[in-house]
C-alpha cells in the first residue's frame, strides 16, 4: 500500500501541532505504517513552516524512512503529487494533512474494487462533541473514487490546537479504544507513566513539591519547578520550563517555552511569541520575558561550527594569496575568508542570513523579531524565503529562523541551497 498525505489550508501549522508528545504528522506516519503502508508521500508547503516540518521528519530516521517529501508553492493535484514521488495514482490512499485515524485501512481494498471509494470515517466517540470525523479516499484503477461507505474505525479532522489537545489528552488518559475489529491503531506515548494518566518523558525533571494531576504529559528535558501545578489536561513540550507557583490546566505549552512564575494558564496554547486562546483560536503576543520566554540556545556559534570555519580559513587563505600573486582578483574569496575568521572568533554564525538593513528594522514587533536572526558567513536567506517573497513574508521567515535556528534547520537550509 502507498499513501498520499496532501496539503490542506493551514496544513504545515496543523501538521506540527502536538498530539501526546509527537507532532500530528508523525502520528499520521505511525498510523499508516501500522496498517501496512510501505510508501508514504507528504506534501509540504514552500516556506519557513514547511521547511521546519521537513527538517523534523528528516531528523527522525524511524519516521523519515521511506517517506517522500514533495514541496509545493500551491496545493498540487493528486496526480502530480504522485508523479513527483514516482508512485502510481492507482490504488493510493489519500489522507488530508489534518486527519488522524485509527482504522485498518487495508480493509478498504477488499471493499473498493476497481472503482475506488470515499470512506466517511466518523469522529472518535471518546472525544468531545465538537470534534469531527473525516473523509479518506482509496483511488481506483482510473485514479478516481466513486463509491461511498462508512468507516473503517474512527478519525479526527484537526482544525485547531484545541482539537489536537483533545486527542492528545484522550491518548494519555487511556481513553482510546484498544485495537479491535477495524480499529487498528492507538498512538503510543513515548514516556514513562509515573501514575495513572501522568506521563513523564526521558530527561524531564519534576522538582519536589511540584504537583502533577492526570491527565498530563511532560516532554523530554522539560523542567517543572517546585510549587508548580501541571494538569489536569496539560501537555508540556520538550525542554519547556514551568516556573514556581504557575498552574497549567486544559492547556499545552510548546517546546522550548519558559512560562514565568505565578501565572495561571487555562484553555491556552503557550508559544514562544505569545498565547493562543484554544476556544477562539486567536493569538495575543507577549513581549515581557518575565512572563513568557524562549529556552532555545543563543546564536553564538558552537565549537563544531568554529572548528569547521577554522579549517576553511586555513584552506582558503593560501589559495587566495596564490591567486593574488598571479594578479587574479579574489575579492569574493577575501570577503568569505574574513567572514569565516569572524566565525572562528565567535562574532558570526557559520550559517545564517544577511544583515537586515537598518531602515527595515523599525519598531514593529515583527521587524524586531526578524532582526534577531543570526547573520552568517554562509547566507541561506534564499533557501529560507525565496527571491520573490514580499517584504512581510521575508520578515516572518527571518523571525521564524531567529526562534528556530538549530544545526538541524541549518543543514536543511544548506541542502536546499545546494539543490536549487
Amino acid at each position: 500500500m502507498h499513501a498520499l498525505i496532501h496539503r490542506v489550508p493551514g496544513g504545515s501549522r496543523v501538521a506540527s501541532l502536538d498530539v501526546a508528545g509527537r507532532p500530528l504528522v508523525v502520528r499520521q506516519v505511525q498510523w499508516l505504517r501500522t496498517v501496512g503502508c510501505d510508501r508514504i508521500v507528504i506534501e509540504i508547503e514552500a516556506g519557513a513552516e514547511g521547511l521546519a516540518l521537513a527538517a523534523l521528519i528528516e531528523a527522525d530516521e524511524a519516521i523519515g524512512y521511506d517517506v517522500a517529501l514533495v514541496t509545493s508553492g500551491e496545493p498540487l493535484p493528486l496526480s502530480e503529487l504522485a508523479a513527483r514521488a514516482g508512485l502510481p495514482l492507482r490504488g493510493a490512499l489519500v489522507i488530508p494533512a489534518n486527519v488522524l485515524g485509527d482504522g485498518d485501512l487495508a480493509r478498504l481494498y477488499a471493499r473498493a474494487g476497481d472503482e475506488g471509494v470515499v470512506a466517511h470515517v466518523p469522529a472518535f466517540p471518546e472525544l468531545p462533541w465538537w470534534t469531527r470525523g473525516a473523509a479518506i479516499l482509496l483511488l481506483g484503477e482510473d485514479g478516481s473514487a466513486r463509491r461511498h461507505l462508512v468507516g473503517p474505525g474512527a478519525a479526527l479532522s484537526v482544525e485547531s490546537p484545541r482539537d489536537a489537545l483533545a486527542l492528545g489528552l484522550a491518548v494519555i488518559a487511556g481513553k482510546l479504544s484498544a485495537p479491535f475489529g477495524d480499529r487498528a491503531f492507538v498512538p503510543p506515548v513515548h514516556a514513562a507513566e509515573r501514575a495513572p494518566g501522568v506521563w513523564v518523558a526521558r530527561g524531564a525533571i519534576v522538582a519536589p513539591g511540584a504537583i502533577l494531576r492526570a491527565p498530563c504529559f511532560i516532554g523530554a528535558d522539560a523542567f517543572i519547578a517546585a510549587g508548580a501545578q501541571v494538569g489536569p489536561g496539560a501537555v508540556i513540550g520538550e525542554r519547556a520550563v514551568i516556573e514556581a507557583s504557575t498552574r497549567v490546566r486544559s492547556a499545552y505549552v510548546d517546546a522550548h517555552v519558559i512560562v514565568g512564575e505565578g501565572l495561571d494558564v487555562h484553555a491556552m496554547r503557550v508559544r514562544e511569541t505569545g498565547i493562543v486562546d484554544l476556544r477562539s483560536d486567536t493569538e495575543v503576543a507577549f513581549e515581557d520575558p518575565l512572563l513568557i520566554a524562549s529556552r532555545r540556545l543563543g546564536a553564538r556559534p558552537r565549537f563544531a561550527s568554529r572548528l569547521v570555519a577554522l579549517v576553511a580559513v586555513a584552506t582558503l587563505t593560501p589559495l587566495v594569496l596564490l591567486l593574488s600573486l598571479f594578479g587574479v582578483h579574489a575579492d569574493a574569496l577575501w570577503t568569505l575568508v574574513d567572514a569565516l575568521f569572524k566565525v572562528v572568533l565567535g562574532r558570526l554564525s557559520l550559517v545564517g542570513v544577511r544583515p537586515l538593513p537598518t531602515h527595515e528594522v523599525g519598531v514593529a514587533a515583527l521587524a524586531q523579531d526578524a532582526a534577531r536572526a543570526s547573520v552568517g558567513a554562509i547566507d541561506v536567506e534564499r533557501a529560507l524565503v525565496g527571491d520573490l517573497a514580499g517584504h512581510e513574508d521575508r520578515l516572518r521567515a527571518r523571525a521564524w529562523y531567529a526562534a528556530s535556528k538549530s544545526m538541524r534547520v541549518d543543514l536543511a537550509l544548506v541542502r536546499r541551497m545546494l539543490a536549487s
